[in-house]
C-alpha cells in the first residue's frame, strides 16, 4: 500500500513538473529523480521483505518500516520543496 502511495506521489508531482516553466522544471526534475530513485528501492526492500524466511523476518521488517519512514520524510521534504 505504502508502495502504491509513492506511486500516486510522484505521479501528482510530475504532472506538477509538466506543467512548469524552464527554469522549475530543472528543480523539480532533480526532485523528482531522488523519488524515482526511492520509489525503486522502496520496491526493492519489499522484496526482499517478501523473500525472508522466518529466521530474519523481524529483523526485514524492522528494517522495512524504519526505511518506510525515512521514504515518508523524504517525499515530504520534496512536496514542501516543489510547492514553494
Amino acid at each position: 500500500a505504502k508502495l502504491n502511495e509513492l506511486k500516486a506521489e510522484i505521479e501528482k508531482l510530475q504532472a506538477k513538473v509538466e506543467g512548469a516553466q524552464a527554469d522549475a522544471k530543472i528543480k523539480y526534475k532533480e526532485e523528482m529523480e531522488k523519488l524515482c530513485i526511492l520509489k525503486d528501492d522502496f520496491g526493492k526492500k519489499l522484496e526482499a521483505l517478501k523473500e525472508a524466511g522466518s529466521s530474519n523476518w523481524n529483523e526485514k521488517k524492522a528494517e522495512m518500516e524504519k526505511f518506510t519512514s525515512a521514504v515518508e520524510g523524504t517525499l515530504r521534504s520534496v512536496i514542501s520543496k516543489l510547492q514553494s
